[in-house]
């Protein structure tokens, strides 16, 4: 299964979405693709840290839930 990415930076806004499989194995991709997000919009490098963590622990917990509640 490939993950669908779309981003787009327009004016002020900018997004960035990314659609992975709940699976261990996508966790780096999820950080990779941040990442690459938060350099392309010069957001500083203590804020970059502080960002790829909250987003490994989200993609990190996503795979251990047992599913819809």
């Amino acid at each position: 299964m490939t993950p669908a990415l779309a981003h787009a930076r327009t004016g002020m806004r900018r997004h960035g979405m990314i659609a992975l499989p709940a699976e261990e194995r996508w966790v780096h991709t999820a950080r990779h693709f941040a990442a690459s997000l938060l350099a392309r919009w010069d957001v500083v490098p203590e804020d970059q840290d502080s960002v790829l963590l909250i987003v490994g622990e989200l993609a990190g917990n996503g795979p251990s839930t047992d599913g819809p509640t």
